[in-house]
């Protein structure tokens, strides 16, 4: 009987254990708290590399008479996404505090053509500080074939680069060049070697600071220029 008696308060230790563990695991979450640690901007300097002020009709013309009229669809300045301390966290933890990272979009579309242009800057940081800037450009047009454009850089000072030396995008900056029959000035032409989606290669596209995207060519030379 007297082993009887300790093996029940044995059992009913364990019992009280398990459930004092219980009770602390689904307390303790309760008790989390998950801070914003604050917002981590571009500067003003970097905003300006997105010329558009989200109002502008964007019309392109090529060599033979043709027009393609890119409208506004988008326009996002202060569009915020949470970017967590760590990637993943363990079930039953407490989730880590966060930044909210600023991200930036402009979108042009003509559904006749089934074509858009989308520009974006996104950045990424560690505790606040920024360590890589980056600009996103997409550009697709249809008329006999569909033609698309797909371009990530780092940027600086209103200056764009390649993102790696493995990229599939090389940049070319030019003080001054005529795109169609206009001379613009900081221009970079984004390369684009091969395409990276099932489309015609939109080889090249000629971006100002002033004005964005003031022209595309396709890898069989048909330019499409920046008229107004």
């Amino acid at each position: 009987m007297h082993n009887a008696g300790n093996n029940n308060m044995k059992e009913k230790m364990v019992y009280l254990t398990l459930l004092v563990l219980c009770l602390l695991t689904f307390t303790s979450c309760d008790k989390c708290v998950t801070n914003n640690l604050g917002d981590v901007n571009f500067s003003e300097v970097d905003k300006k590399i997105i010329p558009y002020n989200g109002t502008e009709t964007l019309i392109f013309k090529d060599s033979i008479g043709d027009s393609i009229c890119y409208k506004p669809s988008y326009q996002g300045y202060s569009d915020y996404y949470i970017k967590w301390h760590q990637k993943y966290y363990e079930q039953y933890q407490c989730e880590p505090d966060f930044y909210n990272e600023e991200h930036i979009e402009a979108h042009f579309v003509n559904q006749e053509h089934n074509a858009f242009i989308f520009v974006s800057l996104g950045l990424s940081s560690q505790g606040g500080t920024i360590l890589n800037k980056g600009f996103g450009l997409e550009v697709c047009y249809t008329d006999t074939e569909y033609w698309g454009f797909i371009g990530s850089y780092k940027f600086d000072l209103l200056k764009l680069y390649q993102k790696s030396s493995i990229s599939n995008n090389s940049v070319v900056y030019n003080d001054s060049l005529f795109v169609g029959s206009k001379k613009f000035y900081s221009v970079h032409t984004l390369i684009q070697d091969s395409s990276t989606t099932n489309s015609g290669n939109l080889k090249k596209v000629f971006y100002n600071i002033t004005k964005g995207v003031i022209g595309f060519e396709t890898e069989f030379g048909h330019l499409w220029y920046l008229k107004n």
